[in-house]
């Protein structure tokens, strides 16, 4: 009888001990939201297509048998450089950034935070006598002048994009680029009536092509 208990105890010891062991799972990941802001960002006119291609990539290294809990896979840091990228040319990907920011939490752990930079600002230029514009500063090399006959222009540098905001008339100017590299600048014109957004200045109406043109050689790369 006493040996037929220990037979028992051993049994019961042995079956917890296997149960224990088993390898973990690893933590599902829900990328349906993230697909979502980059579905909706895409119908406003942003420009996701290399983050699209960085999603698919980063839901295909997710869904391998290799992929263990608590290991982030180098996908996710390419979809975060795109997402970055994007920030940066001036494209709208704030929702986008926050549900990976999700994503990036579940997997590791923590959120990315984008690194604030002090704004580097420049008044408007002062125009020449005659009020045809014209006066220059030249700062680490890009010069800056004022664009012919706008009636109020500012330029805002972060790291090494620009931002032209100009007014003439009733209508507002807002173009956003790379001092360096050869992407098309996203060019914004507001007035009363309509709202056009491009990143190609012959797509400009004829009525603010003028503008644009000038605005975009107010700065010399």
């Amino acid at each position: 009888m006493l040996r037929a208990r220990l037979f028992a105890t051993v049994v019961v010891v042995l079956t917890a001990t296997t149960v224990t062991a088993a390898d973990p799972q690893p933590a599902a990941v829900n990328l349906d939201d993230l697909k979502y802001a980059v579905e909706q960002a895409e119908k406003k006119g942003v420009n996701v297509g290399l983050i699209s291609d960085a999603l698919v990539a980063l839901e295909k290294a997710l869904a391998q048998p290799t992929f263990k809990a608590g290991q982030a896979p180098p996908e996710l840091t390419a979809l975060r450089q795109a997402v970055e990228a994007a920030h940066k040319k001036g494209e709208d990907v704030d929702a986008i950034s926050k549900e990976l920011g999700r994503i990036e939490k579940a997997l590791t752990g923590r959120e990315f935070e984008r690194p604030t930079q002090p704004e580097k600002k420049f008044e408007p230029l002062p125009p020449m006598r005659g009020g045809r514009g014209g006066a220059r500063v030249v700062i680490n090399g890009i010069a800056f002048e004022n664009a012919v006959g706008v009636t109020t222009q500012s330029i805002t540098i972060v790291n090494d994009t620009f931002t032209i905001r100009a007014r003439r008339n009733n209508v507002s100017y807002t173009i956003v680029g790379a001092l360096a590299g050869n992407d098309p600048p996203k060019i914004i014109i507001q007035d009363d009536k309509q709202k056009i957004e491009t990143t190609d200045p012959k797509e400009v109406p004829e009525d603010y092509r003028a503008t644009v043109e000038s605005l975009l050689k107010s700065i010399k790369r």
